[in-house]
Order: structure tokens, then sequence, then C-alpha cells
């Protein structure tokens, strides 16, 4: 049976980050599954071939982004994470305290911009 969607947004300042987060229940699982965009601040287009990396003390989960900026981490055991996104060209975008539990759904949208 799933569970009604709920979501939470918080928004940070120039640079940093969007954190969306949908939990949605189905059948009892041991991992979680990360997923979201990378997009460029000024264009709010989709960023390829963007490095997300998750980390946390259980290890770490190294993505790419697809031509539209999108990137999905699949079986992430329960942990907290460190989420960085990292290109040539764009600023390092990092969200912290990033909680992966069981049978979640997190998307983290990260909102980054063309370094100086």
């Amino acid at each position: 049976m799933l569970q009604p969607i709920s979501r939470v947004l918080a928004g940070f300042t120039f640079g940093a980050a969007l954190l969306q987060v949908v939990s949605a229940g189905a059948a009892a699982g041991t991992t979680g599954f990360v997923s979201g965009m990378i997009f460029d601040d000024k264009s709010h287009e989709g960023i390829k071939d963007e490095i997300v990396t998750a980390t946390s003390a259980s290890g770490q989960i190294v993505v790419r982004t697809d031509q539209k900026g999108n990137y999905s981490m699949m079986s992430v055991p329960p942990d907290v994470y460190v989420i960085t996104a990292k290109r040539p060209g764009y600023q390092t975008t990092t969200v912290t305290g990033v909680h992966v539990t069981s049978d979640q759904l997190l998307i983290v949208d990260l909102d980054t911009a063309v370094q100086d």
C-alpha cells in the first residue's frame, strides 16, 4: 500500500542547493533511492556530465548526470549523506545532512553557478 507523498523544500542562496524530499512507501526493503537534477542557476537548464557524489560513513556512490542534467542513485544504504556536484567550469555545490532511509525516494536538485 502506498503512503501519501510528502514534500519539504529548503532553498539556499547563490551557488547553493535546492533540496526537495519526497518520501513514498512501498514494499519493505533495505535501501533507498536518490535522484535529482543539477541545473545552472541562471539559465535553469540541466548540466550534462556533472559528477554527483553521495558520501557517508557507510561508503560513497558516484554517478554522472545525463544529457538533461538528471542523475539517479539506486540501492543507497540508509545513512546520512553529503551530496556534492562537480564539473569543470562550474562551482562545486554541496548539500549536507541528507538522510536516506529504507524504501525512501529522495529528490535532491542542485542549483550551481558558472565559475568565475
